[in-house]
C-alpha cells in the first residue's frame, strides 16, 4: 500500500522532497528550457525562409489591397495552428515520458538508515494544460512575429520584379544568419551539459566500493529485542544483552540454506549515517582535533568477509574480542595512509576510537589491515576508518545504537534475492513476533545515485532531441535555399563549375555558421560550467574532452544535414533551370 508523501518545510524552511531532488530538477527545468529556446529558433528560422520563398505571394497581395496588418494576422494564424499541433503532440509525448520518468524516480533510498520508497504521481492535469497551452501561445506570439513582420514589409513593385537570386544559404548578415548561430550554440551548450551528466553517471557506477554489492542481502530487523520502531527499545532485555540477541540472529541466519556468511554492524555502507570519534596516538601530537577525527564502525566477526571486503592484513576481529579482552581494532588504507604514512599499522597502539578518547583512556590494539572501502556516500572521499568490535562495547554504548543494527547475509552460490526466504523463516524461528525488511545491496547502492541516473537520462533524451532540431533545421533551410537558386546554381554549373564545388559551396558556408555558434556556445559554456559544478562525479565542468566531443558532433550531423540538399543541388538541369527563370 502507498502513501502521499507530504511535502512539509523542515525547519529551515526546505522539505524532504526538495532536498533530495531540488537541485536534480533545477538543472533538468534549465535542460528544457534550452530545449525549447532551440527548437522555437529552430521554428523561427525556418518560417523566415518560407516567408523569403513567398515574397512575390506577398507582393501580390499586398498589390491586390491587403494591409500590412492582414499579412501579420495570417501568418500568426499559420504559427498558431503550427503551434497547436505541436501542444498536443508534447503532451501526448509528455504522458507517455513521465510514466518512465516516474519509473525512473520511484525507487528505494536510505533515510536515517531505514530503507524508504517514494512513489511519484505525475498524473496530467489542468495547470499542466494550461502551462502548456499558456506557453505555446507565448511561442507562437514570440517566434512568429519576426517572420510575420518581415513579410509584410515587401514592396510589392519590388517583389513582383525580382528574380529568385543570390547565393545559396542568404547572407551572413540576415536574421537567418543570426538564428541559426544561435541555435548552433544553445545546442552546444546543451550537449556538453548531457556529456558531462553522462560521465558523472558513468563514473559514479563504476567507481570502486571495496565491497561486493552485487553479493550482500540486507536485513532490517524490529522487534522485541530493540530494533527500529518508535516506543520499541529493549523491552524486555537488558542493552548488554542485545549482543547476544543478534547474535542469535546471526546464527540462525548463517545455518539457513544457501547462506555462505552473516554478520551485523551497526552502519552500512551507504546508508547515509554513520559514527564518527578521534584517536590518538605517539607522532600525532601536532595534529588538531578535526585532523585526528576518523569515521568509525561497529562489527561482529566475520563482516568483511560477508561484505566482501578483502582483509590485506593482520587479522579480522573474532570471538575472542569480546567485553573486558583487550580492545582491537581493524583500519582501513585510508587511515593507515594518513597517520602511519602507508606502512602497515598491525600492532600500533592509538587510544580513542568511539566513544570519545576523552572516556576511553584504555589502548587499542590495530589487529587488521582492509581495503578502503566506500562508507556514506560514494561521491566522497573514503574516510579514514575504524572498525571496532562490537561485543566490546560497555551496556550504555550499546543502548546507544542499538535501534540502528543491521544484518547482512552473504549467498553461496545463488543471489541474495534466492535467499531471502530462508533468511526470514530463520529470522522468525528466533523471534516469531519479529517483522523485517530485506533488500540486496546493490538496490541501495544504485539508489545512491538514482538523482544521477535520471538527469543523465533526461539530458541524453533531450541532447537527442537537439540534434534532431538542429538537423531538420538546417535541413528545412539549405533545401529552401537550394530550391530558390536552382537558376544560380544552373548557371554554375553551365558555366562548367564541377559539382563538387557546388556541393563545397553549400555546405562550407553552412560549416561557416556552424563554427561560428560553436565558438560562441563554448564560451558561453565555460561561463555556465560553475553552476553545476556540484552535481559532478570524477568530471571537471570545464572538461574540454567533452567540450571538444560535443562539437564534433555537433558539427557533423549539421554537415550531414546540410550534405543531402547540396547533393541534390548538383542534379539540376541547367537548361531546364534557366527556362523556369
Amino acid at each position: 500500500m502507498s502513501e502521499p508523501l507530504t511535502a512539509e518545510p523542515a525547519s529551515g524552511g526546505v522539505s524532504a522532497p526538495r532536498e533530495i531532488y531540488g537541485d536534480e530538477l533545477v538543472a533538468a527545468m534549465v535542460v528544457v528550457a534550452l530545449l525549447l529556446l532551440i527548437a522555437c529558433i529552430n521554428v523561427a528560422n525556418l518560417l523566415l525562409a518560407r516567408a523569403a520563398g513567398r515574397r512575390q505571394e506577398f507582393g501580390i497581395r499586398r498589390a491586390l489591397g491587403a494591409s500590412r496588418l492582414r499579412l501579420i494576422r495570417q501568418l500568426l494564424a499559420e504559427g498558431a495552428l503550427l503551434s497547436s499541433a505541436g501542444v498536443l503532440l508534447g503532451l501526448l509525448f509528455g504522458l507517455w515520458i513521465s510514466r518512465v520518468l516516474a519509473q525512473q524516480l520511484s525507487v528505494e533510498f536510505m533515510m536515517s538508515g531505514a530503507p524508504l520508497t517514494v512513489d511519484l504521481d505525475l498524473a496530467l492535469d489542468w495547470r499542466l494544460l494550461l502551462f502548456a497551452s499558456v506557453l505555446g501561445a507565448v511561442t507562437t506570439l514570440l517566434f512568429a512575429t519576426a517572420p510575420a513582420w518581415s513579410a509584410s514589409r515587401v514592396d510589392p513593385n519590388v517583389s513582383l520584379a525580382e528574380q529568385r537570386r543570390g547565393f545559396v544559404g542568404g547572407s551572413r548578415r540576415d536574421a537567418g544568419h543570426v538564428l541559426v548561430l544561435g541555435q548552433i550554440a544553445l545546442s552546444l551548450i546543451l550537449l556538453v551539459a548531457c556529456g558531462l551528466f553522462l560521465r558523472s553517471f558513468y563514473g559514479l557506477v563504476t567507481t570502486r566500493l571495496g565491497f561486493a554489492s552485487s553479493r550482500v542481502l540486507v536485513v532490517n530487523i524490529d522487534s522485541r529485542f530493540g530494533m527500529i520502531g518508535p516506543g520499541r527499545g529493549f523491552a524486555t532485555l537488558e542493552p548488554a544483552n542485545a549482543v547476544v540477541a543478534f547474535g542469535r540472529f546471526r546464527e540462525a541466519v548463517e545455518a539457513a540454506p544457501g547462506v555462505a556468511a552473516a554478520a551485523w554492524s551497526v552502519t552500512l555502507p551507504i546508508n547515509g549515517s554513520y559514527l564518527s570519534g578521534w584517536i590518538e596516538a605517539p607522532g600525532m601530537e601536532g595534529l588538531s582535533r578535526d585532523e585526528r577525527e576518523v569515521y568509525v564502525n561497529l562489527v561482529t566477526p566475520g563482516w568483511f568477509d560477508t561484505l566482501g571486503t578483502r582483509l590485506i592484513a593482520g587479522r579480522d576481529v573474532d570471538a575472542r574480542d569480546r567485553f573486558g579482552a583487550p580492545r582491537v581494532a581493524v583500519v582501513n588504507e585510508a587511515f593507515a595512509r594518513k597517520f602511519f604514512g602507508g606502512a602497515n599499522p598491525v600492532g600500533q597502539v592509538i587510544r580513542g576510537g568511539w566513544p570519545d578518547p576523552q572516556e576511553n583512556t584504555d589502548p587499542l590494539v590495530i589487529v587488521g589491515l582492509v581495503e578502503d572501502a566506500v562508507y556514506r556516500s560514494i561521491k566522497e572521499p573514503v574516510p579514514e576508518t575504524v572498525y571496532q568490535p562490537i561485543a566490546q562495547l560497555a551496556d550504555e554504548d550499546v543502548e546507544a545504537f542499538a535501534f540502528g543494527l543491521v544484518l547482512i547475509a552473504r549467498p553461496a552460490t545463488t543471489t541474495p534475492t534466492q535467499i531471502s526466504r530462508g533468511v526470514a523463516a530463520a529470522i522468525v524461528d528466533v523471534d516469531p513476533e519479529v517483522s523485517l525488511t530485506m533488500r540486496p545491496l546493490e538496490v541501495q547502492v544504485r539508489s545512491t545515485f538514482n538523482n544521477e541516473r535520471v538527469l543523465a537520462l533526461l539530458a541524453a533524451v533531450f541532447a537527442v532531441l537537439a540534434l534532431l532540431l538542429v538537423a531538420v533545421g538546417i535541413y528545412g533551410v539549405i533545401s529552401h535555399a537550394v530550391t530558390r537558386r536552382h537558376a544560380e546554381i544552373g548557371l554554375r554549373i553551365a558555366l562548367g563549375a564541377a559539382r563538387g564545388a557546388v556541393v563545397r559551396l553549400v555546405v562550407g558556408r553552412v560549416t561557416s555558421r556552424v563554427v561560428g555558434g560553436l565558438v560562441l556556445g563554448a564560451l558561453v559554456s565555460f561561463w555556465a560550467a560553475r553552476f553545476i559544478e556540484s552535481l559532478l562525479f570524477g568530471v571537471t565542468a570545464r572538461d574540454l574532452r567533452t567540450l571538444g566531443g560535443a562539437a564534433v558532433i555537433l558539427l557533423t550531423v549539421a554537415s550531414a544535414a546540410a550534405l543531402v540538399p547540396a547533393r541534390r543541388a548538383t542534379k539540376v538541369d541547367p537548361a531546364q533551370a534557366l527556362r523556369q527563370e
